[in-house]
């Protein structure tokens, strides 16, 4: 098992959901490939939301920072 694949299931074991991490492979000459995985996956991390283990700061409940 690779180790993408062992934490995906960890992800999902913990209830954040394996769709939050990927693993690409592209080389230094391929900056414009970089650039559009790096958009997909904010975009897809953007439609996911929040993390479900994100634990609020009391000043963060507050509304101030």
């Amino acid at each position: 098992m690779t180790n993408v694949k062992y934490v995906k299931q960890m992800l999902e074991l913990m209830g954040v959901g394996a769709d939050r991490v990927e693993m690409f492979f592209c080389s230094a000459a391929e900056g414009a490939k970089f650039s559009d995985l790096v958009k997909e996956m904010t975009k897809k991390i953007s439609e996911l939301g929040p993390s479900p283990l994100k634990i609020k700061l009391p000043a963060e409940e507050e509304g101030t920072s």
